[in-house]
């Protein structure tokens, strides 16, 4: 990196910013001895953030409920975002199943299940509030079906698309998402 700017620090200081390390505020450390406790309120930080980067879209998540079959994303015939997904329906059925995640079209989100209505026995909907990962806001809303073990129709809402889950005929291993807006 260009260390002739005054001062040196300026180019690495941007840079750090620029991938959430460092904060405005920070900046007049640069020009004072630096402590211990700042050295290392910075190295955590990048580690953090570095852990943050690699592990996003990378890597399967504890309790993902969704997450998309590699190779199977298509443009369906209306001109949407199709593909095939895998769900654990272990998670889903679990009563003890408080925050999961769900991988759509490469793009992850929290899920907070927000309640369960019970139909019959084996019959219920669980109902999730969607969040978004960089931010923690709350951005959407998330139902799934199940009857007897399996995924019956599931629904997906986000501010600008929605995504309809739904059941192949041919097996049981993995669903089907629709963007539908």
């Amino acid at each position: 990196m260009d260390e002739t700017p005054n001062p040196r620090w300026k180019n690495y200081f941007e840079e750090a910013q620029s991938m959430g390390i460092v904060s405005p505020a920070d900046a007049i450390t640069f020009d004072n001895p630096i402590t211990r406790y700042e050295v290392a309120l910075f190295l955590y930080r990048f580690k953090v953030k570095y852990q943050m980067i690699n592990s996003l879209n990378t890597n399967k998540l504890e309790n993902e409920i969704i997450n998309s079959v590699p190779g199977s994303i298509i443009t369906g015939s209306n001109g949407l975002q199709e593909s095939n997904i895998y769900v654990d329906m272990n998670l889903l059925q679990n009563g003890n199943f408080d925050v999961g995640y769900l991988e759509i079209f490469g793009s992850r989100y929290k899920v907070v299940k927000s309640s369960t209505e019970k139909y019959f026995s084996n019959n219920f909907v669980r109902y999730g509030d969607i969040f978004d990962l960089a931010s923690d806001d709350e951005i959407g809303t998330v139902s799934f079906i199940i009857s007897n073990g399996y995924l019956i129709d599931g629904t997906v809402r986000l501010p600008v698309n929605d995504y309809l889950i739904s059941q192949l005929s041919d097996t049981n291993a993995y669903y089907k998402i629709k963007q539908i807006r």
